[in-house]
């Protein structure tokens, strides 16, 4: 079940999009209904933050102890982040030894008191569930075209592009931010910013919310596509029998 309300401010359009995987997937139509209202009450509270617009993701940052994936810095909050800068796709730094095999998937964790997930430098973000079973809600696997989700497609006609990492625009470089509860990416092509970031709010709801800014960069007048994408690929880490039952919160 996905949630998306926007509006327009100073020729940037600003919208937040909510995905209740978990109980989409894990329970009955009344009580996703709910959420999905406390979830509206919620997302109308938070445009207080939608004021950002203008205010650079990170300023100035260090290197020292930053490795070599990228650098920390101040984000707009006044809170530490670390910008992810690396291109994984390409530079062999990025790969390590997992299992017996290699990857070069690098993640953050974000999450609230119900619900938890990561944030990779992919630009992708995967949902774990944890009350009765140790589950992914949308594994990233391409194989089975499953994404995960967590980012978007944009579109003006002429141009089209992702924050998808391995599918962005070649040659254009995507900011990556790991905040303190929160995954910021920012690209822009073809006369067209986009900035999203993922958080889940605090509390107890289990639900992600993504916040999307679109803004145009040319002259000329545009009519913008956004297309947000989440993905459902269930993939149970242990038998569901050797999990425990959680209690109702």
């Amino acid at each position: 079940m996905i949630f998306f309300s926007g509006e327009e401010r100073r020729g940037t359009v600003v919208c937040l999009s909510a995905a209740v995987l978990l109980f989409s997937l894990l329970s009955n139509a009344a009580a996703a209904s709910s959420i999905g209202e406390k979830i509206k009450a919620r997302v109308g509270g938070l445009s207080h933050h939608l004021n950002e617009t203008d205010t650079p993701i990170v300023g100035p940052g260090w290197d020292t102890g930053a490795g070599s994936f990228g650098r920390w810095a101040m984000d707009r909050y006044g809170l530490p982040a670390y910008e992810y800068e690396m291109d994984p796709l390409n530079d062999l730094r990025a790969v390590w030894l997992k299992g017996n095999a290699y990857s070069n998937l690098h993640w953050h964790q974000l999450g609230n008191d119900h619900v938890n997930a990561i944030a990779t430098n992919m630009g992708y973000v995967q949902m774990f569930y944890n009350d009765s079973a140790q589950r992914w809600l949308n594994l990233h696997n391409p194989a089975k075209l499953a994404y995960a989700g967590g980012f978007g497609f944009v579109s003006d006609g002429a141009v089209s592009f992702s924050s998808y990492y391995p599918y962005r625009p070649a040659g254009v470089a995507e900011k990556r931010i790991f905040g303190e509860g929160y995954f910021e990416k920012e690209i822009s092509s073809g006369g067209i910013l986009l900035n999203e970031t993922v958080f889940a709010p605090a509390g107890d709801l289990p639900v992600l919310i993504m916040r999307v800014r679109l803004k145009n960069l040319s002259a000329e007048e545009k009519t913008l596509t956004y297309l947000p994408y989440f993905d459902v690929d269930t993939y149970d880490l242990f038998p569901p029998f050797l999990t425990a039952y959680a209690p109702d919160r």
